[in-house]
C-alpha cells in the first residue's frame, strides 16, 4: 500500500516535470499564466494535505500541456498573388471551399465562421475580384480544415485522459475495504488538522485565489458573447445587410470592450442576437429566393446557347476557336457558378449566331432553288 507521503512525493515529481514542460510550450503569455496558476494551486493543496485535490489539478493539468501541444497553429492569411489568379482559379476555389463546407465535420460556430468568408468570396467572384475571392475562400477552407484538425486532437487528449482514469479507477477497485476506509480517516484527520492550523491571512488568501479564478471564468464568458456578436454583423455584412440601426451599439460595445468593461459590452450585445438572427435568416431566405430564381432564367439561357453549338457540330461548323470557352462554362457549371459560366455565354452569343447562320444559308438557298425548280416545270406542263 502507497503511504500518503509517497503520494505527495510523486505529485510533487509531477508538478515539477509539469512546470518544466509548460516553461518549454510555445503558447500564448495567457495560457502559460493559467498554466502556471493551476501548478500553483496544486501545490497549495498538497501543502495543505489535500492529496486527491491536488492529483485532480494535476490530472488537469495533463490534459491541458497535451492539447496545447497538440494544437495546430493558426493559419497564416494568405498572401495575395500579384498576377495570375483568374476566373477560373476562382471557380475553382469556389468548389473547393463549397466542398468542404458541404462536409462539414466541425462545430457550428467555426461553420459560420466559413459561410462567411464563403459569401465574401462569392460577392468578391461576381463583382470580377477574383483574387479577393480566392483569398476570401482560402480563408473558408483554412477555417475548415484547422477547425478538423484542432478537434481531432482534443478527442485524442480526451480520451488519453479517460484511459488514465480508468486505470486510477481500477487500482481504488482493487483495494481492500479495510484499506480504503484506513486512507479516509487518516485523509480526513490530516485535512481536519490542517484547517484547524490555517492563518487568517491564509484563509483570506485562499479566498482571494478562489475568486479571482471565478472572476477569470466570468471574463472568458463574456468575452465568447462579444466575438459570436461580431461573428454575427460580419455575416449580416457579407449578406449586405444595413447595420446602421444598431451604430449606435455597437460602437458602444467597442468603446466598453476596449475600456474593459466586457460585462457591460456582452450584456449589450446579448441583447442583440434576436434582432440579428432574425436580420440574418430574413436575408439568407431573400438572397436564397433571388438566386435560385435567377439562377433558372441563367441555366435556361445556357442550355439555349448549348444547344446551339450542337447544332453547329452537327452541321459540321467547327467549334474549335471556343473550345477553351465551352471547357471553362462545363466546369463553373459542376461548380455551381451558374453566374461565371453565364458571363462567358454572353460574350460567345453572337459569334455562335453569326457562325450558325452561315451554316444555314446555304440550306436556305437550296432550299429556294428546289421551290423555283418546282413552279417552273409546272409552268411548261
Amino acid at each position: 500500500m502507497v503511504s500518503k507521503e509517497e503520494k505527495i512525493r510523486e505529485l510533487e515529481e509531477k508538478i515539477d516535470g509539469l512546470k518544466r514542460k509548460i516553461d518549454g510550450l510555445k503558447i500564448e503569455e495567457s495560457e502559460r499564466s493559467s498554466l502556471e496558476e493551476r501548478i500553483n494551486v496544486a501545490r497549495e493543496a498538497l501543502k495543505e494535505g489535500k492529496v486527491k485535490e491536488a492529483a485532480g489539478i494535476v490530472k488537469e493539468i495533463i490534459a491541458k500541456v497535451k492539447s496545447a501541444r497538440a494544437k495546430p497553429k493558426k493559419a497564416k492569411r494568405p498572401a495575395k498573388k500579384e498576377e495570375g489568379v483568374g476566373k477560373e482559379d476562382a471557380v475553382a476555389a469556389l468548389k473547393r471551399a463549397k466542398g468542404l463546407i458541404d462536409a462539414g465535420g466541425v462545430s457550428e460556430g467555426s461553420l459560420k465562421e466559413a459561410q462567411v468568408k464563403f459569401s465574401m468570396g462569392q460577392a468578391y467572384f461576381r463583382e470580377g475580384r477574383f483574387k479577393d475571392a480566392v483569398e476570401a475562400l482560402k480563408e473558408a477552407e483554412n477555417i475548415i480544415l484547422i477547425a478538423r484538425e484542432a478537434e481531432k486532437k482534443l478527442e485524442e487528449v480526451e480520451k488519453e485522459a479517460a484511459e488514465e482514469e480508468e486505470v486510477e479507477e481500477g487500482k481504488e477497485a482493487e483495494k481492500k475495504p479495510e484499506e480504503v476506509e484506513k486512507e479516509a480517516v487518516e485523509e480526513e484527520e490530516v485535512e481536519e488538522g490542517k484547517e484547524a492550523e490555517k492563518k487568517p491571512e491564509e484563509v483570506e488568501k485562499e479566498a482571494a485565489e478562489e475568486e479571482k479564478v471565478e472572476e477569470k471564468v466570468e471574463e472568458e464568458k463574456y468575452l465568447k458573447v462579444i466575438e459570436d456578436f461580431f461573428g454575427r454583423l460580419e455575416r449580416l455584412k457579407g449578406l449586405g445587410g444595413d447595420l446602421s440601426p444598431i451604430e449606435e451599439h455597437i460602437r458602444f460595445i467597442e468603446g466598453a470592450r476596449d475600456a474593459g468593461d466586457t460585462r457591460g459590452a456582452a450584456e449589450t450585445a446579448a441583447s442583440l442576437e434576436d434582432w440579428l438572427d432574425q436580420y440574418i435568416s430574413a436575408l439568407e431566405g431573400k438572397a436564397e429566393g433571388v438566386v435560385k430564381g435567377e439562377e433558372e432564367g441563367l441555366r435556361a439561357k445556357i442550355d439555349e446557347f448549348l444547344r446551339k453549338v450542337e447544332e453547329i457540330e452537327n452541321l459540321g461548323g467547327d467549334t474549335t476557336p471556343i473550345k477553351e470557352h465551352l471547357a471553362y462554362i462545363n466546369g463553373a457549371l459542376s461548380a455551381g457558378d451558374i453566374k461565371g459560366a453565364f458571363d462567358v455565354v454572353e460574350t460567345l452569343s453572337e459569334w455562335v449566331e453569326t457562325y450558325l447562320d452561315t451554316l444555314h444559308a446555304p440550306q436556305v438557298e437550296e432550299e429556294k432553288a428546289g421551290e423555283g425548280g418546282g413552279r417552273g416545270g409546272g409552268e411548261r406542263g
